[in-house]
């Protein structure tokens, strides 16, 4: 188990190495900064990328904060630290490319986890190769986004 925090604004990265006979996972836990433009969000998660251990099942979980999308960005930006240049840019379709580009897969893809707006923000990604049985978005109202799971086949 560890952590780390060397991305400003991220609010720590949690993570613990499981091994389950042979075979071995790291799960990350994170939650990354919301008064902030998309290119810090794809900062810290590049950061995160960069601790994943070779060989093992990587699988990154928590609040994303991935709202960034140009027709709320020209009402938010300016409160929310965007720079003129991120105003333009849809943060969800970045973040799908690095996960492609990663091979992760994004189960929750397209569906609302955030009570107040149809937003994904919380995420549980995890490599294209680990097939997901089924994936859960409780509707029950603890905070303002809802408890997700993703159960997946690991063999």
């Amino acid at each position: 188990m560890g952590y780390f925090d060397e991305v400003g604004g991220i609010n720590r990265v949690l993570y613990a190495d499981i091994e389950l006979g042979h075979k071995k996972l790291r799960i990350f836990n994170c939650h990354m900064e919301l008064s902030a433009g998309p290119r810090l969000r794809l900062e810290q998660f590049d950061l995160i990328l960069k601790k994943f251990v070779e060989g093992s099942k990587n699988i990154v979980c928590g609040d994303f904060n991935i709202y960034a999308n140009p027709k709320y960005n020209w009402m938010i930006w300016w409160m929310m630290g965007f720079s003129p240049k991120e105003i333009f840019t849809n943060e969800r379709d970045e973040f799908e490319k690095v996960f492609r580009s990663n091979n992760l897969d994004n189960p929750l893809k397209n569906k609302q986890t955030f009570a107040q707006r149809n937003l994904q923000l919380d995420h549980i990604i995890v490599p294209k190769k680990l097939k997901t049985n089924s994936t859960v978005i409780d509707n029950l109202y603890g905070s303002d986004h809802y408890p997700i799971l993703v159960e997946f086949k690991f063999g």
